[in-house]
C-alpha cells in the first residue's frame, strides 16, 4: 500500500496508531541554495589501567546528533515567521530536509539555534539557520 499526493509522486510516510494512518505535514518554508548536514556520535571512553596507556571507546555506544545549516531563499514569509517565532521561543520544532541529490528526507525535532533573514531592496528575501536535533532522526530514501 503505497500513498501519495499524485498518481506517480513520493509515497507519503505514516506510522500505524489503531487502524488509523498519522500523517505529518511540513510547510514549506523555501529552498536551500547551500547546506551542511553535521553527523555527530559522542564516543564513551572505557580506558582503564589495563589498558596500557592506550585510549579505548566503547563500541556501539554514545550520544548520536546531527546539525544541520544553510541558506537560501524563502517563498513563503508566514512560514519563516513561525520559525522565528520558534526560535524566539527556544521551542523544538519538526523540520523535514529534502536531499535531492542524495535522495533522502532527514525529519526530527529540532532545536533552531539560529536564523536570520536578509534581502536587497530589489531582489529575493534570503535566509540562513542552524539547528540541531532533538531525539531520533529518521531517514527515509525519496521514492520508497
Amino acid at each position: 500500500f503505497r500513498l501519495s499526493l499524485t498518481p506517480d509522486g513520493t509515497a507519503i510516510l505514516g506510522e500505524a496508531t489503531n487502524g488509523t494512518i498519522a500523517v505529518q505535514a511540513y510547510k514549506n518554508i523555501g529552498g536551500l541554495r547551500t547546506s551542511s548536514f553535521s553527523f555527530a556520535i559522542d564516543e564513551i571512553d572505557v580506558s582503564n589501567h589495563g589498558s596500557n596507556q592506550w585510549k579505548t571507546l566503547k563500541s556501539g555506544a554514545g550520544m548520536r546528533s546531527v546539525e544541520v545549516s544553510g541558506s537560501g531563499v524563502y517563498n513563503n514569509s508566514a512560514n519563516y515567521r513561525a520559525m522565528e517565532a520558534a526560535a524566539l521561543n527556544n521551542a523544538l520544532v519538526s523540520l523535514a530536509f529534502l536531499d535531492l541529490d542524495g535522495g533522502r528526507v532527514y525529519s526530527a525535532s529540532f532545536k533552531i539555534n539560529s536564523i536570520e533573514a536578509s534581502g536587497e531592496y530589489d531582489g529575493e528575501a534570503s535566509f540562513s539557520m542552524s539547528a540541531n536535533s532533538s531525539g531520533s532522526v529518521t531517514i527515509a530514501q525519496l521514492g520508497t
